[in-house]
């Protein structure tokens, strides 16, 4: 979980919380003149002029907003060993609070993050329950998505030194988390963040698998962005580590050619593409071979023809070292600050990421959206 306001921090409302407690002004600094809306607003993005406290928490400003859950830009008060803290904090809302399913999906992402420890990885920092709540925080990541930076690219390309050192961030991360056991299942440009620094953050374990443990998904339902699905996902079978590595040689192929390779004018026949897996090569002009090889060995049909996620970090890592790794960091970097946030208008679709229902709208093709085959 990162941060990724919806709109840049000038334009973002702030509002009044509950009376009493310390102000945005001892806190964070500055003024924040109050509005009459009060904590019951549903505006997307909130600054509280009073932080509204959760737990230890005091809740600063709602990053974002979903039908089963929120996440907050939170602080983590002081103690005798620590010093204030913001993180991001990621909580059910009140209306499936007490859903069971919804609850164990918090707590397996709660245990995927306490044994990752990895700089692509947002990092855990603590989990629980207020007034029968569940709750995860993880480290706070000044940064957009990839999906932000994508449509805000010319063309919704960019630059393959940058894509090649994205890749090997992500596969870097994704290498650590199959080495214990889990796989993602939902690698997609929403799920990847870029900070500040040009560095590239796996986020959202939220459907994650533990491998060799019972899977909550349903027979016949699958979770996770269905143009981003691998085969295996889409057939039913058994979904291991590689289904990410797929994954992210889609989230490669989009960002090199606009759109995902298997995309097609409406969902059956996405589904059918990815079936069949058939990769006809990069459409840009000018991508090296080597970023053309690999990215056609990622997108196998079959999950023993792929590479591990730790080889695509190898050959990422290196073809971006060729192409001045540092300067695309910092283009990365430029690329972060340079994209605008969100709309007010636009809402993370959490029932979708939890529940793997099918949230798409049917008048328009939406590639961020989840599938759940009949």
């Amino acid at each position: 979980m990162g941060r990724e306001p919806s709109r840049a921090d000038d334009a973002i409302v702030e509002h009044a919380g509950p009376a009493g407690g310390d102000t945005l002004d001892a806190l964070r600094g500055g003024s924040t003149p109050p509005c009459t809306c009060g904590p019951t607003c549903d505006t997307l993005d909130v600054k509280y002029a009073t932080p509204l406290p959760f737990g230890r928490f005091m809740l600063l400003e709602r990053l974002h907003l979903g039908h089963t859950a929120e996440v907050w830009r939170a602080l983590l008060p002081a103690s005798a060993n620590r010093a204030p803290v913001e993180v991001a904090l990621k909580r059910l809302l009140p209306h499936v609070a007490n859903d069971e399913d919804l609850g164990e999906l918090l707590l397996r992402e709660v245990e995927v993050l306490e044994r990752l420890d990895h700089p692509n990885i947002a990092r855990f920092v603590d989990h629980g329950r207020n007034e029968g709540t569940p709750f995860v925080c993880t480290e706070l990541i000044e940064g957009v998505t990839l999906r932000r930076v994508l449509l805000a690219s010319s063309g919704r390309r960019m630059a393959w030194p940058l894509v090649a050192t994205l890749v090997a961030d992500v596969a870097s991360g994704l290498g650590a988390a199959h080495a214990q056991g889990f796989v993602h299942r939902d690698i997609s440009p929403t799920n990847v963040l870029v900070d500040q620094a040009g560095t590239t953050h796996i986020i959202d374990f939220g459907i994650a698998r533990i491998l060799g443990r019972v899977s909550l998904t349903q027979a016949g339902q699958w979770r996770g962005k269905w143009a981003y699905a691998a085969p295996e996902q889409v057939d039913g079978r058994e979904v291991g580590v590689l289904a990410d590595v797929f994954a992210l040689g889609c989230v490669l192929v989009e960002c090199l050619d606009g759109s995902p390779p298997f995309l097609a004018q409406d969902r059956e026949k996405t589904l059918d593409r990815v079936r069949e897996a058939h990769f006809a090569g990069l459409k840009s002009q000018g991508i090296p071979l080597e970023i053309a090889s690999l990215a056609a060995r990622m997108l196998q049909r079959e999950p023993a023809d792929r590479p591990t996620a730790n080889e695509v970090a190898k050959l990422a890592l290196s073809l971006a070292a060729e192409a001045s790794e540092p300067g695309a960091r910092r283009m990365l970097a430029q690329l972060c600050e340079n994209t605008p946030r969100g709309s007010g208008d636009e809402l993370d679709d959490d029932a979708a990421e939890l529940r793997g229902e099918d949230v798409t709208d049917p008048g328009g093709v939406d590639v961020t959206q989840v599938r759940t085959p009949s």
